[in-house]
């Protein structure tokens, strides 16, 4: 069985001016830096904020991404991801991500569990943790979407072998 791949435009998400947030044009993916001064850097599509493109949950959907996190030599950093739930809170430990070392894969969240929510959203951040004496870490999120499994079709041929009895 296949799945159906919605992307999510990472245009759509919102970050501070003047933060280290880089968006690929086509939305495909960001990269996110550290600031001196500022932690977290955010990248968010917030519902609690009226933020654009909301995702809506829906039973057997999964959200989900690739990432890269480059944690620098003297740093103490975290790469997070968070479902935001419709205030803007976050959905729950179900629904976050955190990884404190340099790593990179897939992360998949299941949202057949929120569809009591009438809209979602996601938001990542880069933070600096105690003890962090360089700003050199780097995180990039890529291929976000949204799957749901593929309806497969029934081949014509069944119908008309089942019509004949």
């Amino acid at each position: 069985m296949s799945a159906q791949a919605v992307p999510i435009n990472l245009n759509d998400f919102f970050f501070f001016a003047g933060d280290p947030v880089t968006i690929a044009p086509d939305g495909s993916s960001a990269t996110i830096g550290e600031l001196d001064g500022v932690s977290p850097v955010l990248l968010s599509n917030d519902p609690g904020l009226g933020d654009p493109q909301v995702i809506i949950a829906a039973s057997g959907v999964s959200l989900i991404f690739d990432y890269n996190f480059v944690e620098g030599s003297g740093s103490n950093d975290e790469f997070e991801a968070f479902i935001l739930d419709s205030t803007g809170a976050s959905a729950g430990t179900g629904f976050e991500f955190f990884t404190q070392s340099t790593s990179s894969g897939t992360v998949s969240f299941d949202l057949s569990g929120l569809t009591g929510e009438p809209i979602i959203g996601l938001q990542f951040q880069l933070s600096a943790l105690s003890g962090d004496a360089d700003l050199n870490s780097i995180v990039t999120v890529s291929n976000v979407r949204l799957e749901s499994p593929a309806v497969i079709p029934e081949p014509s041929s069944i119908h008309l072998m089942c019509d004949s009895f």
